[in-house]
């Protein structure tokens, strides 16, 4: 549930980022930037947004003079999302450095939305060899009842005598062990 949610908060967060660089290329400062960027959340998502609470916040602390590297600071510590923390370690260093923050936001945000498309192309494509995992998981077990149904005389040889034992056994144990490495490898690329 907390990855789900964490997820999601991650996609918003990435229409965030393109809003606040939108909003800080037509001229408005950061803080309003960010003011913008809840406008068009509460438009997008409505009150199913799980991000808009917390920008709302940012902007509730940025109206009691909190310097937003702050808000977005503890705004960060409360998440712990890579990307988030990226973004707040970026605007901390251009806030207290100077710079070109309409660039720096620009490109930060066009790097942070494209590793988010990336991650979210690699969910898709787990999802789909998970989707083919299950479905090889369940071929031997019916090729077996298949067999069993049509073939029983070939089931019986390799169930009843001792070298069908020891071969099936095997080929049990290769079995279940295929299983738990497929889903293994596919719970790391999730990740």
């Amino acid at each position: 549930m907390i990855k789900k949610e964490k997820w999601l908060i991650t996609l918003e967060f990435k229409d965030c980022l393109q809003s606040i660089s939108a909003a800080l290329s037509a001229g408005y400062s950061l803080e309003n930037a960010f003011i913008e960027a809840a406008k068009e959340l509460n438009e997008s998502y409505g009150n199913k947004s799980h991000l808009s609470k917390r920008i709302e916040k940012i902007i509730h602390d940025i109206s009691l003079n909190v310097a937003i590297e702050s808000a977005l600071a503890s705004f960060s510590e409360r998440l712990d999302i890579d990307e988030i923390n990226v973004f707040t370690d970026i605007i901390g260093v251009v806030k207290r450095t100077g710079g070109d923050i309409i660039n720096i936001v620009k490109k930060t945000s066009d790097k942070i939305c494209s590793k988010i498309e990336l991650k979210r192309e690699l969910n898709t494509m787990v999802a789909a060899k998970r989707l083919e995992c299950k479905f090889l998981e369940t071929v031997p077990v019916g090729v077996v009842f298949y067999l069993r149904l049509t073939s029983p005389e070939m089931i019986n040889n390799l169930y009843n005598s001792n070298q069908g034992k020891i071969i099936m056994t095997a080929c049990l144990i290769g079995y279940f062990s295929a299983c738990l490495l497929i889903n293994r490898i596919l719970d790391k690329l999730k990740g």
